[in-house]
């Protein structure tokens, strides 16, 4: 009798001593309150919480659903959904503990979004922020930023949950959040253009630069390189949204066909260039057939981007085709850097510069967190 009386309170205090790594595990834990103490950013993604929503919810059931722990924390890291044929929510609880109303900036870092509400939720108080994403008019959002940005203001000892309803349905979905104070996030703001205005202008010199080699000594790698020149431009623009600020903000429905089309434009771009550059041909590179061959593909698979996203926008056609434009980016790379390699072997020492500018290409182009064409179609 003893012995069973010791194995049960064995295997109760196990029960109880593995409960919490069992709430860890199926990442069903409670969400904790982000203190607001008015001072510079705070750790968001450390406070919130997600749910996928497979058939569009209404905002009171999602508030019942994360009232009953159905939410899974975030940890610290943005939300990585991959190709995704949900909506998600976020829940986010902050609360001021300062004696003064603190003005606080909620940033959205993907600029891709299709959709997004930002809801504040006190009691039985339901109050919209307002919607906004690429799908509505850039006049629409809430504060005019590139990103979509939220501005709060919490009062003295205020307290409320902020859900976010976030849509990508059909597309690749990864969503980074922000959360400043004013001055901070004014800081952030004149970094954000003026470090976009610096490479735009660099970039404009150098084309201005090659359009007058163009004329001066009449080569016309000059001339193709000046196009490349504007499409990286335009690119760069894209996968900001700062065309969509600035170049046609009443029409949202370009922002998607903006980002494929000038991601591939400029890969073209870049198969030209190289092309001239090396004065390729088929007697002096065994990869011409395939250059040549890989830059018409580019063209031709980008442009074709209108015909999937405004003619047959199903959601597993998008999938298959942004899992082509992903091969296809990483061929068109391939085939510049293996023809450059192949012409480092014949000894053009002028090939060495093209790669290691390429290196830069890549590196901000590629591999910068939230700049990349990585994170907005294939992560």
């Amino acid at each position: 009798m003893n012995i069973k009386k010791s194995l049960t309170f064995i295997a109760t205090a196990l029960l109880f001593l593995l409960g919490p790594v069992i709430g860890i595990c199926s990442g069903r834990t409670a969400i904790d309150t982000l203190i607001i103490t008015g001072g510079g950013e705070y750790p968001i993604h450390s406070y919130t919480g997600y749910y996928a929503d497979s058939i569009g919810l209404p905002v009171k059931s999602i508030i019942a659903k994360a009232d009953s722990g159905l939410f899974t924390p975030m940890r610290g890291k943005p939300l990585n959904a991959g190709f995704t044929n949900n909506y998600y929510w976020t829940k986010t609880c902050l609360h001021n503990t300062s004696s003064k109303p603190v003005r606080l900036m909620w940033l959205f870092m993907n600029p891709a979004i299709n959709e997004v509400e930002l809801i504040k939720v006190q009691g039985d108080s339901i109050t919209s922020l307002g919607k906004s994403g690429d799908r509505y008019p850039f006049w629409h959002r809430p504060y005019y930023f590139n990103l979509v940005t939220y501005p709060i203001t919490l009062q003295p000892g205020e307290r409320a949950d902020f859900y976010t309803y976030l849509d990508k349905k059909g597309e690749n979905f990864k969503a980074a959040f922000r959360l400043a104070e004013e001055d901070t996030f004014a800081l952030f703001a004149f970094r954000e253009y003026f470090v976009i205005g610096m490479l735009i202008g660099t970039m404009v010199l150098v084309m201005l630069f090659n359009i007058f080699l163009l004329f001066s000594i009449k080569d016309n790698v000059h001339g193709w390189y000046s196009l490349y020149v504007v499409a990286a431009i335009l690119m760069m623009l894209a996968f900001e949204e700062m065309d969509f600020q600035f170049i046609y903000p009443n029409f949202p429905q370009l922002c998607d066909l903006s980002r494929l089309t000038t991601c591939g434009l400029s890969l073209f771009m870049m198969i030209i260039v190289m092309r001239k550059f090396y004065s390729l041909s088929r007697t002096n590179s065994r990869l011409y057939s395939w250059v040549v061959f890989m830059q018409w593909f580019t063209l031709l698979y980008t442009l074709s981007n209108i015909l999937v996203y405004k003619f047959f926008p199903s959601f597993g056609l998008k999938k298959i085709y942004l899992s082509g434009f992903s091969i296809m980016t990483i061929s068109s790379i391939l085939t510049i850097v293996l023809t450059s390699i192949e012409k480092v072997r014949q000894g053009f020492k002028p090939a060495y510069f093209y790669l290691f500018a390429l290196s830069f290409i890549f590196f901000w182009g590629y591999c910068v967190p939230y700049k990349s064409v990585w994170f907005y179609f294939y992560v």
